[in-house]
């Protein structure tokens, strides 16, 4: 019923409107006033000169535009040809190099180097330059680097081009291979036969290739600087959240203890996103778990601590995520991104160095008891390079040599990097001792034939 009377009132209201008479809107005039009739001329905003507006009858008003029919042609001429020029097409023809196109094209790709130039000396592509421990890629203006006095020198203009002139590749003992230009300067010393002592000067790439390539050659010996270390630093400052996270810590003391610490980091540490960190030891090594685990405690954090014996492993984690990315940026994100921190490395107390390196080697290290040399081996560059000039800082030398397992294994896609310390001070220094090589026993045959006397 409530329906049916919806309708009827429906009804009723379409019904009025249809016998509403229509009326005119005074607000239109084209219902009141005559169509315009005349002519109507504006000036040309571009040229300046004067034009006739054009007559809309249907509309019964006047065009509006700004720009003479002249100007209007010449912007509608230019817009078709940006146009045409944007959609020309390009055809593709099918080539075949030739044997010699081949040929020429891969040694000039071959010959074809990125080159770095700091005043006259010029690295190739991946070169790792000390002081300011980057790749030469990466040096700006303003970073630091050694003299041959083991002084710091600033680095004031970088260049960066292409060049095909001839390349040379220094390979020393115990030094990664690399590569500079003809006229690079390299710094060799020379030994005098009389008194033992050793002499040197700058000598450019190419005059040291003549020179070895002479029969008669003396033996030149590639010189390392001992650098000085310059920075102070006692404490690292945490970054702070901006959310408002509860039990925020300002830092945390750079110690012997932390230093050892963030040393065994550096060799089996790694960040989880979102969780903090983790240093995955070895089961069998107590010793090593409760000394990181004091530390921690005496810091003020609560590691949880998995032992997995099946796999042969101890997992020490903290979740202190403030924690966990100061460790990140200094040491680096990843097994080929790890790197000795530059407050550790030029650090003036050098017990702080001696620290992280008795850490470092405590996970990532072993004594080669057949040979008494102290090892490491890494797949990252940057540490491998940092590892030695540890060794330097601390009066010491060591051999750096590399293993390519690339085309050996298919698992493996890294380079390892060898650092071999042969040396008895300088890991006495750090704890170790040379072991003591077993005799070999004397065993005599007997058979049937011999007849003691």
């Amino acid at each position: 019923m409530a329906e049916k009377h919806l309708q009827i009132e429906k009804m009723k209201r379409q019904a009025k409107r249809n016998t509403t008479p229509r009326v005119k809107n005074i607000l239109k005039t084209e219902d009141f006033t005559d169509p315009p009739k005349g002519e109507k001329y504006c000036t040309c905003s571009d040229c300046g000169k004067r034009f006739e507006q054009i007559l809309d009858t249907t509309r019964n008003r006047y065009s509006n535009f700004k720009l003479c029919p002249d100007c209007k042609k010449k912007l509608a001429n230019a817009k078709n040809q940006n146009v045409k020029e944007s959609e020309q097409t390009v055809a593709t023809l099918p080539f075949k190099p030739f044997q010699w196109q081949k040929i020429a094209g891969q040694a000039f790709e071959d010959h074809r180097y990125l080159v770095i130039a700091a005043a006259n000396r010029c690295f190739t592509k991946g070169a790792f330059i000390n002081g300011c421990d980057k790749f030469v890629e990466n040096v700006e203006v303003g970073d630091f680097s050694f003299d041959r006095n083991g002084n710091r020198t600033r680095i004031t203009n970088v260049e960066t081009e292409t060049v095909s002139e001839n390349f040379y590749t220094i390979k020393s003992l115990g030094r990664i291979p690399f590569e500079v230009t003809e006229d690079h300067l390299v710094y060799v010393s020379l030994r005098n036969p009389e008194t033992g002592e050793f002499y040197g000067d700058y000598v450019t790439a190419k005059w040291l290739y003549d020179e070895l390539n002479n029969p008669e050659h003396e033996k030149l010996y590639l010189s390392s600087p001992m650098p000085k270390p310059w920075i102070d630093c006692d404490y690292w400052q945490f970054e702070r959240f901006e959310k408002n996270y509860k039990n925020q810590i300002d830092g945390i003391p750079l110690n012997e203890d932390t230093a050892w610490l963030f040393g065994l980091y550096c060799a089996e540490g790694c960040f989880l996103e979102g969780s903090g960190s983790k240093l995955t030891l070895n089961y069998q090594d107590k010793e090593v778990q409760e000394k990181a685990i004091r530390i921690l405690q005496e810091n003020g954090y609560h590691p949880n601590v998995r032992e997995r014996p099946e796999e042969g492993t101890t997992c020490v984690i903290v979740s202190k995520m403030q924690y966990a990315r100061k460790l990140d940026k200094e040491i680096g994100h990843g097994s080929t991104n790890k790197q000795i921190p530059a407050s550790i490395l030029y650090n003036k107390n050098k017990n702080i160095l001696i620290s992280f390196l008795k850490g470092y080697y405590a996970g990532d290290g072993y004594m080669n008891i057949s040979l008494g040399y102290l090892v490491s081996q890494t797949v990252s560059k940057k540490l491998a390079i940092q590892l030695q000039t540890a060794w330097l800082i601390l009066g010491f030398n060591c051999n750096l040599s590399i293993t390519d397992r690339r085309n050996k294994s298919r698992q493996s896609k890294n380079v390892d990097y060898m650092v071999v310390q042969n040396d008895e001070p300088a890991y006495n220094l750090l704890g170790y001792v040379r072991p003591k090589r077993p005799h070999a026993k004397k065993f005599f045959v007997v058979n049937d034939t011999y007849i003691p006397r």
